[in-house]
């Protein structure tokens, strides 16, 4: 379970690393369904390219991850006993990704965040996961009226789409003020997906594992934002039929309440 003082700094500073959150044994049987998922998928381990599974591919794991007590419990401290999952994937990453943050051009009205395990060693030098603390709230301009005439200076980085004439801030991207979370086999980080980062430094595909949960939405205007959002994505994204009939309550819990809200049951098989 975590802490207070986990859940007040991950609300704080918007990140979370735990180290040596899963034993030698748990590290050792999650690296080996993640080769047989990615073998299974036919996806090229040494590729320079960024690239996932299949989700019929990584079922068990997935499965075997949803499950677990620690999952579950970082999931329901920070959003609530009722949260719904939004994705799981298991990707290989053969490139820098450049600063990014993916839902913070867009103001959510549910919490969210994404836990990831890294299978490799990983440091600031090696392509580890590096962070911008506290971009995952606007707190000047929420909290103090003086700055809300100022321009959002972290928009260009939010946003990977923007081209940017000249490097931001006059540095080049990895420059940038930030952490590099340097991680072994075994840790996990949990971040909410509209925390600036990025990962610089590629030496060689690092595998990483992905977990992204959803606030449950008890009001109207959370609904209506999810619905929308739900539409873009590939039918049944958020209730794979393995997991609407799965023999596991707790996992079943993670995607039935969409069906409560009048989400379309169905989708992919896996």
């Amino acid at each position: 379970m975590l802490s207070a003082d986990q859940a007040a700094l991950f609300q704080a500073f918007g990140f979370l690393h735990l180290r040596k959150a899963f034993d030698a044994e748990e590290t050792a049987f999650i690296q080996r369904e993640f080769d047989a998922a990615i073998r299974r998928s036919g996806v090229d381990p040494d590729t320079t390219e960024i690239t996932g599974t299949d989700s019929a591919s990584s079922r068990e794991l997935r499965d075997w991850l949803l499950a677990h007590d620690l999952i579950h419990s970082i999931a329901s401290t920070l959003l609530g006993e009722r949260f719904l999952l939004e994705g799981f994937n298991c990707g290989i990453y053969g490139s820098d990704s450049p600063w990014h943050a993916d839902s913070a051009v867009i103001r959510w009205p549910l919490r969210h965040i994404k836990i990831a395990l890294y299978l490799d060693p990983l440091d600031g030098d090696s392509g580890a996961l590096r962070v911008i603390p506290g971009t995952h709230r606007d707190w000047h301009w929420v909290g103090d009226p003086i700055w809300h005439d100022l321009p959002d200076y972290f928009f260009g980085l939010k946003n990977r789409d923007v081209i940017w004439q000249d490097p931001p801030f006059g540095l080049a991207p990895e420059e940038v003020p930030h952490q590099a979370l340097a991680t072994e086999p075994g840790d996990v980080l949990v971040f909410p997906e509209n925390l600036l980062h990025c990962a610089f430094g590629t030496r060689f595909p690092r595998r990483q594992i992905a977990v992204s949960f959803l606030q449950f939405p008890w009001r109207e205007d959370q609904v209506v934002h999810l619905k929308a959002h739900a539409a873009m994505q590939p039918e049944g994204a958020y209730q794979p039929r393995s997991l609407l009939a799965h023999r596991n309550p707790r996992l079943r819990a993670m995607v039935t309440g969409l069906a409560e809200l009048g989400f379309p049951e169905g989708g992919p098989a896996s």
